[in-house]
């Protein structure tokens, strides 16, 4: 067997690999003994099919399977043994001339390899990049307190109808031109609206002051434009919502306003958990923890844009854009992702780029990154992810169980773990830079991010 390495441009190659008898024969007279063992032909007992009948039967599948094993085998011990650092994965060289498969036959096959380049990361002191720090402030402070009032709000019964956020139950009843319920018409017992998603002023106005046992007269359509809001609060398919009578009677049962939850304990037992928070003042201080964990984070998420511009400007590199592009079109699931590939390809570039520049920090500092550093970061995703929710007191065997879930899928695994190398490839930036750190406003953040998208043509 022979390797051969070719360049063919920047960081693109081709590997050649020749193969004679004697590095795929052996391998090809197992395969075949073990078609024999299980063949199965008419006249013949298990396992005595004679030799001649087998190779005639299966033996170009197996010369096939066999060499292709052993090319693939002799791929991944070369680039192992050479060191090197592939993009993509290697591709089978086309309009090559087809294969005369014998048993007795030279072989030689060719693969295109797009090959990582390795950037001298070399940061300190001498480099400057901007920090920022999310100052928080009162209508902040105020927001999430609202927030948590109507998330643990309720509906309180009422006597009649007001305006607010009232919340109206009772029959809906298709009717005739002439007001008369419509035979095989439309019936919905417990209907339910909600007198602020009304579009119609007027239709809002014929239920202020009405009581449970009143009866109302609307115009459907008029008050809900929208068919898929009339097809769920009737029960019924949206392309029946064109066929209906325009008028319906609607027959009060029942009447609800929603209310805020009181800032007192209750309100604080559910959001902390039980006897956490026993004070309004206690509350506002869990809730400033908060806003500046989030706000960390979001400066964190600014310091992640500027660290990756700064450091693929400090530090380019050239990738094979031929290979990486024919790579991108094969991994495409249809013509339009194929298509697709040209087009996508700067971003695409940029983001690998990036990935060898942490990759690289990793590996030059030798930042070391084990199993349960990478369960601890799963607990932390899905702890973060709880919270999005209002769910701050997730007990920590069920965090433990979702982030172990979370990485017994492959491709979950992969991606938690790029994530944490990134994460640990800032922390050493922000170390060994100079951090130029600003104090900014919340709105003064957005505005920068705003600046910071590309402009729509």
């Amino acid at each position: 067997m022979n390797i051969t390495k070719e360049t063919v441009g920047s960081q693109h190659a081709v590997l050649k690999v020749q193969l004679t008898p004697e590095d795929y024969a052996s391998q090809v007279e197992q395969g075949l003994k073990g078609y024999k063992k299980s063949a199965r032909l008419p006249g013949f007992r298990p396992g005595h099919v004679p030799d001649g009948i087998i190779r005639k039967m299966y033996g170009k599948y197996v010369l096939m399977d066999e060499v292709g094993k052993v090319t693939s085998e002799a791929i991944t011990k070369y680039i192992s043994d050479e060191k090197l650092q592939l993009l993509g994965d290697p591709l089978p060289v086309e309009n090559e001339e087809p294969v005369d498969w014998k048993y007795d036959g030279d072989y030689a096959f060719s693969f295109e390899i797009g090959i990582a380049p390795q950037p001298d990361i070399q940061l300190s002191k001498d480099d400057k990049i901007k920090a920022y720090e999310i100052q928080p402030d009162q209508e902040m402070e105020d927001a999430y307190i609202r927030n948590y009032a109507r998330r643990f709000g309720q509906f309180v019964s009422r006597d009649t109808v007001s305006e607010g956020d009232e919340m109206l139950k009772g029959k809906m009843v298709e009717l005739n031109e002439d007001k008369t319920p419509k035979e095989g018409g439309v019936v919905k017992e417990e209907a339910s609206i909600y007198l602020e998603f009304l579009k119609d002023e007027e239709t809002r106005k014929q239920f202020i002051g009405r009581k449970a046992g009143d009866e109302v007269i609307i115009e459907l359509q008029k008050a809900f434009p929208n068919e898929v809001e009339i097809s769920s609060m009737l029960g019924i398919d949206k392309a029946a919502v064109k066929d209906l009578q325009p008028q319906f009677s609607f027959t009060l049962a029942t009447v609800a306003r929603f209310e805020n939850a009181a800032l007192d304990t209750e309100l604080f037992d559910k959001v902390y958990g039980e006897g956490q928070v026993k004070t309004e003042d206690e509350f506002r201080g869990r809730i400033r923890e908060e806003i500046a964990q989030h706000l960390a984070e979001d400066a964190e998420y600014k310091f992640r844009v500027d660290v990756r511009s700064a450091l693929l400007d400090k530090f380019p590199m050239e990738l094979p854009e031929e290979f990486l592009k024919k790579w991108m079109r094969k991994q495409a699931k249809d013509e339009k992702e194929q298509t697709a590939a040209d087009s996508d390809y700067e971003g695409f570039s940029r983001d690998l780029k990036w990935q060898i520049i942490v990759n690289e920090i990793i590996r030059a500092q030798k930042i070391e990154i084990g199993e349960n550093d990478v369960v601890a970061f799963a607990r932390d995703i899905a702890r973060r992810q709880f919270a999005q929710y209002g769910m701050l007191n997730v007990p920590d065997e069920n965090i433990e169980g979702y982030a172990r879930t979370m990485l017994q899928n492959e491709q979950e695994a992969r991606r938690i773990f790029e994530q944490l190398c990134e994460q640990r490839a800032l922390q050493y930036v922000r170390e060994t830079v100079t951090l130029d750190t600003a104090k900014v406003s919340m709105d003064e953040y957005r505005s920068m991010l705003a600046a910071e998208q590309p402009q729509s043509k």
